[in-house]
């Protein structure tokens, strides 16, 4: 099958592209209250889970059921950090306590 020179120049300029966008730094680690999934935060935790509900410790694998919950939204008041006895969790503070009452999350 012959290939003609335009498609091959085309087929090497989009590899070029696209080897241009990748990057092998690591992702940046956001700010406290900055959530989103997959991020590594600062303090070596990983927000994880469909809706960035989920702070666990970085390689550890969590199933998260991927139903959203309004209530979720309040982990950006608050920070996936490590806590008192040493895990990854989501740090207790008074917006987050207000929140999850607004937001009705039962039990909290």
């Amino acid at each position: 099958m012959h290939m003609s020179r335009n498609f091959l120049f085309g087929m090497l300029a989009l590899g070029i592209l696209l080897a241009g966008c990748a990057t092998s730094q690591p992702p940046s680690a956001e700010k406290p209250g900055e959530t989103s999934p997959g991020v590594v935060q600062p303090n070596n935790c990983l927000i994880t889970g469909c809706s960035g509900e989920i702070c666990a410790e970085p390689g550890q694998t969590i199933n998260s059921i991927c139903i959203f919950q309004e209530w979720y939204g309040c982990y950006k008041t608050t920070a996936c950090e490590r806590q008192a006895d040493g895990d990854c969790g989501w740090t207790d503070n008074q917006a987050l306590r207000e929140c999850f009452s607004q937001k009705g999350r039962a039990g909290y």
